[in-house]
C-alpha cells in the first residue's frame, strides 16, 4: 500500500535541512532546502545503493513518478541499470571532439593566446617551442606535434600569417568567436 499521497506531497514544504518523503519499491520525494521537491528513486545493483532522479514535482505528478519507478524496476529486472545508461549517454555528449577541444583549447589558452607568427615561425614543425618566459616554471616547454596538427599550421598560416597571433580568434576569457 502506498504510504504518499497527492495531498502530502502538495503540502511538502522547505525546512532548515533537506528531508524526504517515502511511497514505496524504493520511490521517494526529497524536500530541498529552496523548497525543490524532487522524486527519486533508490536501487541496488551489485550490492551498491544507487539513485536515480524521475523528475521534479509538480512537472511529474505522483502517479507518473510510479510509473517511472515501475518501469526502471522493470528495466533492472532485464539487467539493465538506468542510472548508468543516462550516464552513459551524457558521456556521449560532453566527449565530443568539439567539448575535448574546448577543453583544451580553455587550459592552453595562455600558450596559445601569445603564439606569435613572428615569435613562433619555427612552429610549422613537428616540435612546438613554448619559451621558458611564457611557462609557469619557467622551464621551456617542447610539444611534439602529430602530422595532422602540423598541416593544419601550414594550412592556418596563409590565413593569419599576416596578423600577430597565430590563433588571433581566441578571445581573453578563453571563447572562439565564429564557433
Amino acid at each position: 500500500m502506498p504510504t504518499l499521497t497527492e495531498l502530502k506531497v502538495r503540502a511538502a514544504k522547505a525546512a532548515e535541512k533537506p528531508y524526504k518523503l517515502y511511497d514505496e519499491r524504493g520511490l521517494f520525494m526529497l524536500v530541498t532546502v529552496a523548497g525543490g521537491r524532487l522524486w527519486r528513486f533508490k536501487y541496488r545493483v551489485g550490492g551498491v545503493e544507487k539513485l536515480l532522479t524521475l523528475g521534479i514535482y509538480p512537472d511529474v505528478s505522483l502517479k507518473r513518478a510510479r510509473e517511472k519507478r515501475d518501469d526502471a524496476r522493470r528495466a533492472l529486472a532485464d539487467g539493465i541499470d538506468l542510472g548508468a545508461k543516462r550516464r552513459a549517454k551524457s558521456d556521449a555528449k560532453t566527449n565530443t571532439f568539439l567539448a575535448v577541444a574546448d577543453e583544451w583549447l580553455l587550459t592552453k589558452k595562455a600558450s596559445l593566446t601569445e603564439s606569435t607568427w613572428e615569435r613562433d615561425r619555427q612552429q610549422v614543425q613537428p616540435l612546438w617551442r613554448v619559451p621558458a618566459e611564457r611557462m609557469k616554471m619557467r622551464e621551456a616547454h617542447i610539444v611534439p606535434l602529430a602530422r595532422q596538427s602540423v598541416e593544419i599550421l601550414r594550412a592556418l598560416q596563409p590565413i593569419t600569417g599576416r596578423q600577430q597571433y597565430v590563433f588571433p580568434a581566441i578571445g581573453r576569457d578563453g571563447s572562439r568567436s565564429g564557433g
